[in-house]
Formats: structure tokens, C-alpha cells, sequence
């Protein structure tokens, strides 16, 4: 899908004489050199340090890589959640409800975020979904996971999930019994992840399953807090995609600002599958 192919290039080559020749065929093949790293390597961030330190993608795609303050309003222009039931967040910057939207899952404060009781104690049917859109895909080596339950409903069973289409799904984590949450309301933990070669060209969504019942013994399933750790890899690369070299920024969180700025101008995030027209600035 990139622009910059061979007969293309002879066709500008044409009108040159030997010098800009010599000098465009090196520009070129750079240009396609950077596409085709960022597009098959990916963004990597910094790692994992500390629970809701400043290193998660979530974190910078909420904060324009690092450049602007932390705003869920963003990051819900390019990340959607939803649950089991199809019911897509609403992005709104006061949470205060007694249950609320699902988009309280990617909110840096904790907030009550959970599924009733009536559907969780179906194991392996209530889930969490989170759905990164049509540009980015991530490639995870950790994560973390917070709950806001006042009651100590702390989850102990359930499993993390990916998927590149919503087809199939690839376990990344099975969690049994597993009491790193702390009961109080607004405990954090993290856990490492492994991926194989072949989810090198990283995952769109992910979810949080529910296995079984709570720290409580009940089947209502907390989650109000996720933030990812890994490789951002751009996605949905079309024909249409143009670059515009610049002296290399810094090899961590704040590489692919400008393609924030492109997509800010596109209509919000939807789980349909369709090509996009995307600019990169000097990402590498």
C-alpha cells in the first residue's frame, strides 16, 4: 500500500536531470525505508516502570504523546470500550455515577465501573472490550489493572484476550485465583505479557473476561482502570499516505504526535473496518 513504488518513482526520475536524480532516488528510499520501519516495527514507548506512571500507551495517546495534559476526552476520539452487551462508551470528563460508562476503564482516576451481577456468573460471557480504531495497533509486553469496588469486590478470576479482527482471539494472560488486587477500593496491580512472533503486526482490541466470582465471593466484575505497555505499531496504511521527513525526536513517547493532529480532524472512533488516509511528521 505505499505510494512511493518503483514505477512511480522512474516516472518523477524522467524529469530530472542526473544530479537531482541521484538526490531524489536517496530521498525516496528513505522515505520508504522510515514507512516501512514504522509500519512493520512500531512506536515503542517506554517501558513499564510503576502502576499509572507516564509510560503506557494509553497514557500518551491521552495526552498527545506527553505534549498536552491527560484528557479522556481525547483518547476516547481513538479508543472505544465496550462490554459483552454491544454497549459502546460515552466519553464525558466527570464521572461521578454510580456505575458508569465503560470509558471509565481507560480513566487515569478511579471511578466505579462494573458488570452486574445477572451476566458476570455466565463464566466466559461478560467481558470488557476495548477497540483501538482503525490507525494503531498494539504490540503488549505488560499491563495493568485497577479496581473501584467499596464492597472489596476485587476480581480474582478472569482472562485477558486479543484479536485483530474479532474473529479469532489469542489468550495473552489467564488469571485464577489470583489475589494481586488488593480488596480496597482503587488497588492497582500489574502483570508481564508474552507475545509470539506471529502478533508482530500487533493487536486492534482486547478484552477483559470474567472467569469467575470475586475477592467477596459475588460475581460482580470491577475493572475500572487499564493501561497497556508495548509497541505502538501504525495501522491502516493506504495509497494515499504521504511523508514528510524531519530530523529524528526522541526514540520514545513522543513520535507520533502529528499523527494525533491528523486524525483529531476525523470523525470519532467506530468498530467498522475501512482504509484511512493518514500523514505522518517526522514520527521517526
Amino acid at each position: 500500500g505505499l505510494c512511493l513504488c518503483e514505477d512511480v518513482m522512474e516516472r518523477i526520475f524522467s524529469f530530472l536531470n542526473v544530479i537531482e536524480t541521484m538526490e531524489s532516488q536517496v530521498v525516496c528510499r528513505s522515505w520508504y525505508s522510515l514507512l516501512s520501519f514504522i509500519t512493520s516495527t512500531g512506536i515503542k514507548c517506554k517501558q513499564y516502570e510503576h502502576d499509572w506512571d507516564t509510560n503506557g500507551i494509553f497514557y500518551n495517546l491521552g495526552t498527545k504523546f506527553g505534549q498536552l495534559p491527560w484528557d479522556i476526552e481525547r483518547l476516547g476520539r481513538y479508543v472505544s470500550v465496550c462490554d459483552h452487551k454491544g454497549k459502546k462508551s460515552r466519553v464525558r470528563s466527570t464521572l461521578t455515577a454510580f456505575n458508569n460508562d465503560n470509558i471509565a476503564l481507560l480513566h487515569r482516576q478511579s471511578q466505579r465501573c462494573f458488570l452486574g451481577d445477572g451476566w458476570a456468573r455466565i463464566a466466559g460471557k461478560a467481558y470488557f472490550e476495548i477497540d483501538l480504531g482503525q490507525h494503531f495497533r498494539v504490540i503488549p509486553n505488560y499491563y495493568t489493572l485497577r479496581h473501584g469496588s467499596s464492597q472489596g469486590r476485587a476480581p480474582r478470576n478472569w482472562d485477558l484476550l486479543a484479536s485483530q479482527d474479532k474473529r479469532s482471539w489469542r489468550m495473552l494472560r489467564q488469571h485464577r485465583n489470583d489475589e494481586s488486587l488488593h480488596p480496597t477500593a482503587g488497588s492497582t496491580a500489574s502483570w508481564p505479557l508474552e507475545v509470539s512472533d506471529d502478533d508482530a503486526s500487533g493487536f486492534r482490541f482486547f478484552r477483559i473476561m470474567c472467569q469467575g466470582t470475586s475477592a467477596e465471593n459475588c460475581w460482580y466484575f470491577h475493572i475500572n482502570g487499564c493501561e497497556m505497555y508495548g509497541s505502538l505499531v501504525v495501522s491502516g496504511v493506504g495509497d494515499s499516505l504521504s511523508v514528510v521527513p524531519s530530523q529524528p525526536i526522541l526514540r520514545e513517547t513522543s513520535k507520533a504526535d502529528k499523527i494525533l493532529d491528523t486524525m483529531d480532524s476525523e470523525p470519532e472512533n467506530t468498530n467498522e473496518e475501512s482504509s484511512c488516509s493518514l500523514s505522518l511528521f517526522g514520527v521517526w
